[in-house]
């Protein structure tokens, strides 16, 4: 079983791949609309990766690290929709985002 552990302080929690969404706080009534559009988003990335994946030497890490290259990209892209798609089924907005240089 693959897993992960993280130390607070004194205390060790587990995490494992069966039982890392269970305790995932899911919004409790998302509307029909929020959970199609959190599906559809969630497929697109998807859909992207497996189209990018065959071009690419290095796996998903080589396809990740085109993220950080200037310019447009599609896996970008696909994964702010699913960002807003989520925020979106939990009622939160984005907080505008600040870059390197400007002031809080």
């Amino acid at each position: 079983m693959r897993g992960s552990s993280l130390i607070y302080g004194n205390r060790t929690v587990q995490r494992l791949s069966r039982t890392v969404f269970d305790t995932f706080p899911w919004p409790q009534s998302p509307e029909a609309k929020a959970v199609s559009a959190v599906a559809a988003a969630g497929r697109e990335v998807r859909r992207i990766r497996a189209e990018a994946l065959p071009k690419l030497k290095g796996g998903l890490r080589a396809l990740y690290r085109t993220l950080e290259l200037p310019g447009a990209n599609p896996l970008k892209d696909a994964h702010a929709a699913l960002d807003a798609a989520v925020l979106a089924a939990y009622g939160f907005t984005a907080r505008p985002t600040s870059s390197p240089n400007s002031s809080p």
